[in-house]
């Protein structure tokens, strides 16, 4: 009687695990190709890990150190005092409408936590017209 080996199983006769016509498992190729952390689809869209997440969020503080949302809405209060209170937010909500994942510098900005908790999963042009909606109305 022909037992099957299983995959991690050693052969019998030769003690190895790719023999009698059984291959190892071969590693998958990325479906994308990433580089140093960031993944470039083909439409574009990036995914970063959070370490290239802290350097995005580094570079705006140090070129733009004001909350874009605040900078709209209430202009005294968009600098920030704080490096805890900073959080780095989406234009395009990665929730509704936005790419999943879409971490491009372009689409990134930074704000105060409480204002983008506020905003939730908006995007940033809904979330400002529906303020400044709610303001005149």
């Amino acid at each position: 009687m022909k037992t099957k080996l299983r995959r991690n199983e050693r052969c019998p006769l030769h003690g190895r695990f790719d023999c009698c016509g059984r291959e190892l498992r071969k590693p998958k190729a990325p479906k994308y190709p990433t580089h140093n952390g960031v993944t470039t689809y083909p439409d574009g869209r990036e995914e970063c890990t959070p370490a290239i997440l802290r350097r995005r969020k580094d570079k705006l503080i140090r070129f733009k150190p004001y909350c874009g949302i605040c900078e709209i809405l209430n202009p005294e209060k968009s600098q920030f005092t704080e490096y805890d209170e900073i959080e780095l937010s989406h234009k395009e909500s990665k929730g509704h409408g936005g790419f999943k994942h879409d971490d491009r510098i372009e689409n990134l900005f930074l704000a105060h936590k409480a204002c983008n908790r506020d905003q939730g999963s908006r995007s940033f042009d809904d979330y400002i017209a529906m303020k400044l909606e709610l303001r005149s109305g």
